[in-house]
């Protein structure tokens, strides 16, 4: 049986990472939730601020999708401080390309031999398959903060999962055929996400290279739903400013939001559109 983590001896995690306090449950609703109701009212002092549940019964993805969760998955919150003559506000949407970069960096510290993607602008897949959801949200309030919400299938299964998850999804346990220290690959992350912030507040370009390497749609064929309307190209990475980049027919698309609606090989027929 998984051991909650509010039961693990979390102080690891304040004398490790640049955590400054843990607020922690054995259930919750949403990380997130609890995280942007304590934005407003937590000092500075006490940031980053971790909210660490070992299980959410509504958690929530980008456009209001439900993060499905079992026992075993790493599910949490990092509240932070903004900086704003670090990172400007037009910079803040790149927040989860920063949060992509570091759970991709841990997990291939732990599966250097597997195949590892990050799918525009805030997924990890495994072989294909995804591992992990990241949701960024910006609270309400007088301080600049953001809420960085990370959930990362570790030792959850999929037996009891609806059928769409079994198939789309897998954890790091089912890859590599045995479990993992929670505790340890949350160290780890949290220090990858100290490094990764850093960097898109004093080098974007380079947090912009990192998360390039891992992109799992440059080259390929993509669906795209965007501001009401759907498109169709060949995906060309992401450019400067973190927007992703669709050859279509008409021309080059730069998109700063929209959903996949699904990924096909280029066809050698037709090359790029």
């Amino acid at each position: 049986m998984n051991t909650p983590l509010a039961l693990v001896d979390l102080a690891r995690l304040v004398r490790e990472t640049w955590v400054r306090h843990v607020d922690q449950h054995v259930e919750l609703d949403s990380t997130n939730d609890r995280a942007l109701e304590m934005a407003d009212s937590v000092s500075e002092a006490e940031l980053p601020l971790l909210v660490l549940a070992d299980r959410q019964t509504r958690g929530r993805g980008r456009e209001a999708r439900v993060w499905w969760s079992a026992p075993g998955a790493l599910t949490f919150s990092l509240l932070i401080a903004l900086d704003p003559d670090r990172l400007p506000r037009s910079h803040r949407s790149r927040l989860a390309l920063a949060c992509g970069v570091a759970v991709a960096r841990t997990i291939q510290e732990s599966l250097p031999a597997v195949p590892l993607r990050l799918k525009w602008p805030n997924d990890v897949y495994l072989r294909d398959r995804k591992v992990c959801g990241i949701l960024v949200e910006i609270p309400g309030g007088s301080a600049p903060r953001a809420v960085l919400g990370v959930g990362v299938n570790v030792n959850n299964r999929f037996h009891s999962a609806p059928a769409e998850l079994r198939r789309q999804a897998v954890s790091l346990r089912e890859v590599a055929k045995r479990k993992f220290d929670r505790t340890a690959l949350l160290v780890a992350l949290l220090r990858h996400l100290e490094e990764q912030f850093t960097e898109l507040c004093d080098r974007p370009a380079a947090l912009l290279a990192h998360w390039r390497r891992f992109c799992l749609l440059t080259g390929r064929h993509v669906h795209v739903k965007s501001a009401g309307r759907q498109l169709e190209g060949c995906c060309e990475g992401i450019d400067e400013e973190g927007r992703l980049l669709v050859r279509t027919a008409h021309g080059l698309e730069r998109l700063v939001s929209a959903s996949i609606a699904a990924i096909d090989p280029v066809p050698q027929e037709r090359g790029v559109l």
